[in-house]
């Protein structure tokens, strides 16, 4: 139970990130347009990560887009991979590319381009409307607090490791107490949930109006904000299951009540509830007599 890297002094839970790499695949299939928008992705990071044809468009764009050699040079986003973990850092580095893709014109830039089927599908990315709308909607609204969530659950919370990480950001940390506690896992995941419903405030009618009337870009991106939030609720459901409530025993006077109350159980009890009673009570009696 001390294994896990989530979750200090806890029943060992794998697989928090694919419990928020699934909750985005399904956040990306409530999209009725997923796929034409997965497709416009996968086009334009194709052309973008490719050096000759990058040269080719910074000579189209010079005096067009100011420091697009400098936007260009960090681009590193590709679906040759593809993972729905990897979702939030595809669609950050193309969201980043927008002023380019805007001044893009590829007949004007290429003269000849033996990929027709890229050239075609690119062309077509950049030519929807409505792609950038609805790109950074669902982005900051949806896939972006379900990534920091993720991120969040997989990093050390010691103070001592926290100023180690700013003072030194590439360096990976090994720590006995790398984790969350789930009283902490229970707050930030339903805050994040929260989050998640209320995003709306992001568009208005009015401004989604004003940028050519993409009123289904608001309609598609809340559906599938709710349908995430109930699906995130669901899968969460084990952050408040009684029995993980033990794990938060941390004062004396909490510790010593669970211990009272675990002695005083029935032998009449499941498996599963003499693993738990087995598995907090050692913890518990630390935090009680200490």
């Amino acid at each position: 139970m001390y294994g896990s890297r989530l979750l200090r002094r806890s029943l060992h839970v794998t697989g928090w990130s694919h419990l928020l790499g699934n909750a985005m695949k399904r956040a990306c299939q409530h999209l009725t347009c997923w796929p034409r928008l997965i497709a416009a992705a996968r086009a334009l990071c194709r052309l973008f990560r490719n050096k000759s044809w990058r040269k080719q468009i910074l000579r189209f764009l010079a005096g067009r887009v100011e420091n697009a050699d400098k936007i260009l040079k960090h681009f590193t986003a590709g679906m040759v991979k593809w993972r729905f973990e990897t979702v939030y850092e595809c669609l950050r580095q193309l969201l980043g590319v927008r002023t380019i893709c805007e001044n893009l014109d590829l007949s004007a830039v290429f003269s000849s381009f033996q990929d027709s089927a890229l050239l075609e599908a690119s062309q077509q990315a950049l030519a929807w409307n409505g792609l950038w709308f609805l790109m950074g909607y669902f982005f900051n609204t949806c896939i972006k607090p379900m990534e920091h969530l993720r991120k969040w659950g997989l990093v050390c919370s010691c103070p001592e490791h926290i100023q180690r990480r700013r003072d030194h950001p590439n360096k990976r940390l090994e720590c006995v107490h790398n984790g969350r506690r789930l009283k902490h896992a229970r707050v930030k995941y339903f805050s994040v949930i929260d989050t998640i419903g209320n995003g709306a405030g992001t568009w208005t009618h009015q401004q989604l109006q004003d940028v050519g009337g993409h009123l289904w870009i608001l309609e598609e991106t809340n559906y599938a904000r709710r349908m995430t939030k109930a699906d995130l609720a669901r899968r969460g459901k084990w952050l408040k299951s009684s029995p993980f409530i033990m794990a938060e025993a941390e004062d004396p006077h909490m510790a010593g009540e669970l211990v009272m109350q675990l002695q005083r159980a029935s032998d009449d009890l499941s498996p599963l509830e003499i693993e738990y009673r087995e598995t907090f009570m050692d913890d518990l009696n630390v935090a009680y007599f200490s």
